[in-house]
């Protein structure tokens, strides 16, 4: 294995972390000159997009960032509080629109003045919205009517997205270290990526992958990855394509990833990640009693099992819960054998291996 530089914690300016913010500059190009100055040689891949990045001289469309959000908690809502944030040091560079219901506007009127944010309050009258995937669906009928191409859509939780910086403890163990970055240079460089890798439906990975990662032995860019609560959304291809939030999938954000997969061009996880509460803390959250978040998630996940099959779902019962996952394995050894994944809808996980296995086996 390569010889990495241990990494130390960027230079937070004081202005910038008297405003409880990370961050090492209020202007983007210097940020990226940050990292392109960190010492070590396992980031070279990430440092050849920023250039490329810095010196990309067309026009790339701006893509709004729709920002989910429920009765608005300062200690939970750390989005919305790093946004105010940054706008009361610098413009922010792009469209934020903030989507809740209208019984909340009290909650959210502080962000009302602020420049390049506009909040949404979604009316009451309609109950097809008044649920987690339906306040999701109302966003993206929102990018489509507004005529957006791509959208960002952020859970209000998510904050400090980092950039990965590889170094070795002491033992000598792989880990990537966390470089912040501002809003104003995480959206414009991710709009960078979409525009010129034809990204259609991507995010940056969870925090276990991030942390492990050896980006000298992988690309930056994962094709068929796992996209939840920060993503990007190329909405223009959903209306196309007809894929929308089902709220009767149970978990919706998987069965989005799984409509990607199968009705559209997949989806592409990047190696930067973000910080935001624990999975089962996160899921708590919307569930009123224990045994209400158990129901749920027997619920949902026996909803996304019956939709797709175990074919492209998996049961996961590692957290003490019974939940759902996507099945990776069997969903990407299908597309390496060129099998249309609407053909192993509603198989067992049997069945589709079986039929992967016999594909190939012809090949030979």
């Amino acid at each position: 294995m390569q010889k990495y530089t241990n990494y130390n914690k960027q230079f937070v300016p004081s202005y910038i972390k008297d405003a409880k913010l990370n961050f090492s500059s209020l202007i983007v190009s210097e940020e990226v000159q940050g990292y392109l100055d960190i010492d070590s040689n396992m980031n070279d891949q990430v440092k050849e997009l920023l250039k490329e990045f810095s010196s990309y001289e067309e026009t790339i469309e701006e893509v709004p960032v729709c920002v989910l959000s429920h009765m608005f908690d300062a200690k939970r809502s750390k989005f919305l509080v790093q946004l105010k944030a940054e706008a009361e040091l610098r413009d922010l560079n792009r469209k934020y629109f903030i989507f809740t219901y209208e019984d909340q506007k009290e909650l959210y009127e502080q962000f009302e003045n602020i420049k390049n944010v506009e909040v949404i309050y979604i009316p009451l009258n309609n109950k097809v919205y008044l649920t987690l995937s339906g306040k999701r669906q109302f966003i993206l009928e929102y990018c489509q009517k507004n005529n957006f191409s791509d959208a960002f859509f952020i859970e209000d939780d998510c904050f400090d997205f980092v950039l990965p910086v590889g170094a070795l403890g002491e033992e000598g163990s792989f880990r990537n270290k966390r470089y912040v970055m501002s809003f104003n240079f995480t959206f414009d460089f991710w709009s960078y990526l979409i525009s010129t890798k034809g990204l259609t439906y991507s995010a940056p990975v969870n925090n276990m992958e991030f942390a492990f990662r050896d980006l000298t032995e992988n690309p930056f860019i994962k094709i068929n990855g796992q996209t939840v609560q920060a993503v990007h959304i190329n909405v223009a291809l959903c209306k196309e394509k007809n894929i929308n939030f089902d709220h009767d999938s149970g978990w919706d954000d998987y069965d989005m990833i799984i409509q990607q997969c199968v009705y559209n061009k997949g989806t592409q996880a990047l190696i930067f990640s973000y910080n935001t509460p624990a999975l089962k803390s996160g899921v708590s959250a919307m569930s009123s009693s224990a045994n209400a978040l158990v129901e749920r998630c027997l619920k949902n996940s026996t909803l996304l099992i019956n939709k797709w099959g175990k074919s492209l779902v998996r049961e996961d019962t590692k957290k003490g819960l019974y939940n759902a996952k996507i099945n990776w394995t069997t969903l990407k050894g299908a597309l390496k054998q060129n099998i249309d994944l609407k053909s192993i809808i509603g198989l067992s996980n049997e069945e589709a291996k079986e039929l992967i296995k016999k594909v190939k086996d012809t090949k030979k």
